[in-house]
């Protein structure tokens, strides 16, 4: 993984029709040095960084790059010049599916962009996350562009004159997002003009038979998709260090954790354990991220006793968030709003994995199985139903409609029930013709934050991953948002279809390139397992009711493996949250911005507030 950051200058004018709803020309308010942007690019590549200049007959090419070594023997600097022809390589990524060497990835891009006549077809077939810009000598061509899915930040910006470009991975002020999935670009550094390429395969979310396929899903298949994939996460790097995994202990993060135990203790790799990194809001405050993180980790320390599991305990404190708020801002644009700043303020601290590490003899305190059931309760899926209202009530001829529940209006009714009301719904509106409903306990704070505090170290760590897996793209590929379910009920799996296809289509420019932005600020290199093209590739091949939400189960193909295939039976039952709201930390920002949590918008601009400690 590294940083890149490339500035051209030309001699005419730059023409980007193809980039003409993207790209910027106006000059922003504020413009960050070069200096500062590459002091932001160097903490992306601790390991090593430098510059490099090429002066051409036309142009002028300033080129700056740093590097976190993960795989090879030794780091591989960058920018990287090619002996034989002259090109020069950026390289931000991961070749994941050539055969491993002693080489960097860099190295082996490099050789085949020399080797082969056309840099689209060379990268077609590279299987990974990553960004790149390479200068090729032999035709003055420079070709930039990312992966098909967009899993790496690229950011650009054109100067108001049309004379410069800059190409970067982050701390661009004015810039836009590089996007995905449509091809690579070129720049004719002589005549100025900018064009598109398109892949010479077509991206999996771009082809017509997308989720028309097979009716019934192969979870052992979908089980070793997941399992080759995480195991080349994880013997990628070469060098010892733990593994990070963001671990809010829900379905997504515990199908990651329990798969990456697995290879651990199976396959060849350099590891030295896992560091499960739990967010949480301090103070008092419960963060149920905090509660299902705990549940979830002492049913993989009963799993995988001998694999060196570390539960990190990240808080994030209300002066914490005020004193890195600008550096939150400048990383997280040009995506700026308060949601936007709640979610990168939970990474951004995530991704530094600095905390207090959570000693796994809690298990053994008689007060857990008492913690445990009241959250194994207090989370469930069932408990996430208690607060729903009649929407509306189908009726024929003034009759209600006994095919469909008349509480929540979105599943069928349970035989017999007087109230006629599904399953989940029968239970807990506390129906007396069935079995009583027990209305789940509420997890005191005071209570869950004291038992936390009995176990955790008095000093702080820093986890020294450089690696981190992350649950990107699951909710997206495997159907996780509300809006999915309510758009199969009401409009039918067609529906459901496009709304999965528009989530995918778009999420290199709502998620993918801040969060790489956000994460890679500590050093880290983001994977994305959800994301990997073996798991897109299976979940394309499926029928798109594979994807329906079952009895109130979102994600249920992932629900069924965690249960079926791996065995975390509490994760596979956690309601889903987004991880501003599993923190708390929407909760406390819209305090701090919006004077009380029911005011916040996640949609408005975010606005650098003062009364952090009102």
């Amino acid at each position: 993984m590294c940083g890149l950051d490339v500035v051209i200058h030309l001699q005419v004018d730059l023409e980007a029709s193809c980039l003409r709803n993207e790209i910027c020309t106006s000059e922003p308010s504020f413009i960050a040095s070069h200096q500062h942007r590459r002091d932001i690019i160097r903490c992306r590549g601790p390991d090593v960084s430098q510059p490099l200049e090429f002066q051409g007959p036309s142009f002028h090419l300033d080129m700056f790059s740093s590097v976190l070594q993960i795989q090879g023997h030794r780091v591989c600097k960058q920018p990287v010049v090619s002996e034989s022809s002259g090109s020069i390589l950026l390289w931000n990524g991961e070749f994941l599916n050539h055969s491993f060497s002693t080489d960097s990835d860099t190295q082996i891009v490099l050789s085949a962009l020399d080797s082969c006549a056309s840099v689209p077809v060379c990268l077609d077939s590279v299987e990974g996350p990553f960004s790149f810009v390479y200068f090729e000598n032999r035709t003055n061509l420079l070709w930039f562009g990312k992966d098909k899915v967009g899993r790496r930040s690229l950011l650009v910006r054109l100067s108001a004159d049309k004379r410069e470009l800059v190409i970067s991975s982050s701390g661009l002020g004015g810039g836009t997002e590089l996007p995905a999935g449509r091809g690579i670009f070129s720049l004719d550094l002589h005549c100025g003009t900018l064009e598109l390429h398109p892949w010479p395969t077509s991206p999996t979310l771009h082809s017509p038979d997308f989720l028309s396929g097979v009716a019934t899903a192969d979870l052992s298949e979908l089980h070793n998709r997941f399992r080759k994939g995480i195991q080349r996460h994880m013997q990628s790097i070469s060098r010892a260090s733990s593994l990070g995994i963001l671990f809010s202990g829900g379905v997504d993060s515990a199908i990651l954790a329990s798969i990456a135990a697995d290879v651990y203790q199976s396959c060849d790799h350099h590891l030295v354990g896992i560091d499960l990194i739990n967010v949480a809001c301090g103070g008092d405050v419960v963060s149920p991220d905090r509660a299902t993180g705990l549940v979830t980790y002492s049913e993989l320390l009963s799993k995988f006793p001998t694999v060196p599991l570390r539960f990190i305990c990240v808080d994030i404190l209300s002066e914490n968030i005020e004193k890195f708020e600008s550096r939150i801002l400048e990383l997280s644009a040009p995506n700026d709003t308060h949601m936007d700043f709640n979610i990168s303020s939970a990474l951004w601290f995530g991704g530094r994995g600095e905390g207090r590490i959570l000693s796994p003899s809690f298990v053994t305190d008689p007060d857990w199985i008492e913690m445990k059931s009241s959250i194994v309760s207090s989370e469930s899926l069932e408990s996430a139903t208690e607060n729903r209202r009649p929407k509306k009530v189908p009726t024929v001829g003034g009759v209600i409609v006994d095919a469909h529940c008349h509480l929540c209006c979105k599943r069928k009714a349970k035989p017999g029930c007087i109230q006629t009301a599904c399953k989940i719904c029968c239970k807990t509106s506390g129906c007396i013709a069935h079995t009583p409903w027990v209305t789940p306990e509420v997890i005191k704070s005071v209570d869950l934050n004291e038992f936390v505090n009995r176990y955790l170290t008095e000093d702080s760590v820093v986890s020294d991953c450089r690696v981190l897996l992350v649950g990107h793209g699951a909710d997206e590929v495997f159907g996780g948002y509300g809006r999915h379910e309510t758009k199969n009920a009401k409009e039918g799996p067609e529906a459901l279809k496009n709304e999965l296809l528009l989530d995918l289509r778009r999420l290199w420019q709502r998620n993918l390139g801040r969060d790489d932005r956000i994460l890679a600020d500590s050093g880290r290199d983001v994977r994305h397992p959800f994301l990997d093209e073996a798991v897109i590739d299976f979940v394309s091949r499926l029928a798109v009711e594979n994807l329906s939400s079952i009895n109130g189960e979102n994600k249920p193909l992932l629900r069924q493996l965690a249960r079926n295939f791996l065995g975390i039976s509490s994760a596979a039952f956690f309601r889903k949250r987004a991880i501003q709201f599993g923190t708390r930390i929407a909760q406390r920002t819209n305090i701090a911005v919006f004077g009380s949590h029911s005011k916040g918008s996640g949609k408005t601009q975010y606005v650098v507030t003062k009364n952090w400690n009102s």
